[in-house]
């Protein structure tokens, strides 16, 4: 029996050295081995992107995405003078809240990477609003106002969902953790939006609009 036992000591007692930590000592007798250093990434992944470098479709999303949320910002500031509707307010209150926190928050990523925050400043993005548009919504009041709001706002959210669905159709982007949340959390978010502005507006009697000016081409259609 205790030939038994010490061949099976025998046995047993290189493979908990292998597990164990391995000193220089027990490397130069032999009794254990070294781990096998890891593969070399042939390409760079989110865990190893530093907060240094950017893909170039996450930082176009961004700097256009900025003017995009300011525009919103810039609804959302019409909404306290012209309606009582408390519903509505804390609906647009939520917006504001949000859309400010994702300037804020995309400002910082793009300034950390050595990219221009305001480099599509000026321009009108997918679904934003025209200068008319904008006139039409800061002349209205009560239920006018919230009814096109709620129409405007549905355009400006839709254009925003059009810029992450493109984000996540170009290759190599929104790959880290960071830009793919930013993205996912902006669709979420404006699609809930969406069918809240939508059951308003169903209640409201509806009101003449400023149609839309189709986008150029290039993405935005200039100064």
């Amino acid at each position: 029996m205790r030939l038994l036992l010490l061949a099976g000591l025998v046995l047993v007692a290189p493979a908990v050295r292998a597990q164990s930590t391995c000193t220089p000592e027990h490397a130069a007798m032999g009794h254990c081995t070294m781990p096998a250093a890891p593969a070399p990434s042939a390409q760079p992944t989110a865990a190893t992107t530093t907060a240094t470098t950017a893909h170039p479709a996450d930082a176009t999303f961004m700097q256009m995405m900025i003017p995009h949320h300011e525009q919103a910002l810039e609804m959302t500031a019409l909404v306290p003078d012209r309606t009582d509707n408390h519903g509505f307010r804390m609906l647009a209150e939520r917006m504001e809240t949000a859309q400010r926190d994702e300037i804020r928050w995309m400002r910082h990523w793009l300034e950390q990477r050595g990219q221009d925050p305001a480099a599509h400043a000026g321009h009108l993005m997918e679904g934003m609003l025209t200068p008319e548009q904008m006139a039409d919504l800061a002349g209205k009041r009560g239920d006018a106002f919230v009814y096109t709001f709620c129409a405007y706002m549905i355009q400006h959210h839709e254009g925003a969902l059009t810029m992450a669905r493109d984000l996540f159709a170009s290759y190599g982007a929104a790959q880290t953790a960071d830009v793919h949340k930013l993205a996912t959390d902006i669709e979420a978010d404006q699609k809930m939006d969406i069918v809240r502005m939508r059951g308003l507006m169903a209640t409201l009697a509806p009101v003449p609009l400023v149609p839309v000016t189709p986008p150029s081409s290039s993405g935005h259609s200039g100064h």
